[in-house]
């Protein structure tokens, strides 16, 4: 059976510490969070003696008891620690345009299972939705809590970062594309460029430390986007022949980088 696995801040249990010494074993303290309570008690339904593991989404993993179950907290002993092994992989940035309905979430969740580090909600020229259209404050923590649940279910260490939507512009000046060291690609169609899976292969031996890939909204770039894109340093390239929609033309690009890296 697959141990249950969650994600806790320092809001969420008591003690408020969410990183320990493997000499402070067996440690013992309480959660708090109505959520992972329901979790445990309700949904999972364990009972004590079960075993969860909480992560501190700093490369930190406990691996607890559940000693004592009530409504309101439950008392849990850290029985082993485990620190993540950071692989020599670069960081991989996702820019996808905002777009309509459940799509985004679909595309948050798979690119969370695929190993994106960071996603860049973006506003271009053709973007349908605008950055003042819609995003709540509870569209933000659906966002939230959509890559802390697909992180937990594939079994990641860290929740990806997603930061407020920005303009194209804004975008390129705070991604500062370096060719060795942090590499960035805009994916257009319908023109002349080499494909990722080949511009990917051009890289030197040895991996940059960021690799960020720019996706267009239904329509594409505009032409003056892409020679923006081009300007600042980013490199042009094909997904293929077909016309992709954007949380597809996302996902497939990332898996394509992921896989060059990771192999």
């Amino acid at each position: 059976m697959q141990i249950p696995r969650f994600f806790i801040s320092s809001q969420d249990i008591e003690p408020n510490v969410i990183s320990i010494a493997e000499t402070s074993l067996p440690y013992s303290f309480t959660i708090k969070s109505a959520s992972i309570i329901k979790q445990i008690t309700l949904v999972l339904r364990l009972r004590a003696g079960n075993i969860i593991r909480l992560l501190n989404n700093s490369g930190e993993l406990w691996e607890c008891s559940l000693v004592n179950l009530v409504k309101k907290n439950i008392t849990c002993q850290v029985i082993k620690i485990e620190k993540q092994i950071q692989a020599k992989l670069p960081s991989f940035t996702v820019i996808i345009p905002l777009i309509k309905g459940s799509r985004f979430d679909f595309c948050l969740e798979k690119l969370t299972e695929i190993g994106t580090d960071q996603i860049i909600p973006l506003i271009t020229e053709r973007t349908v939705i605008k950055a003042n259209e819609g995003l709540s404050n509870h569209k933000r923590s659906r966002w939230q809590t959509i890559l802390k649940e697909s992180a937990e279910q594939c079994e990641r260490w860290t929740i990806p970062l997603i930061v407020e939507p920005i303009k194209f512009k804004q975008c390129l000046q705070s991604l500062t594309i370096k060719h060795k060291f942090n590499v960035g690609f805009i994916c257009i169609e319908r023109a002349d460029v080499l494909a990722l899976r080949s511009a990917l292969d051009e890289l030197n031996d040895e991996a940059p430390n960021q690799v960020s890939v720019l996706l267009g909204p239904e329509g594409g770039f505009t032409n003056e986007e892409i020679d923006l894109a081009i300007k600042s340093g980013w490199k042009s390239v094909s997904l293929g022949p077909r016309i992709l929609r954007s949380e597809t033309a996302a996902i497939y690009s990332l898996a394509l980088i992921s896989s060059h890296f990771e192999n």
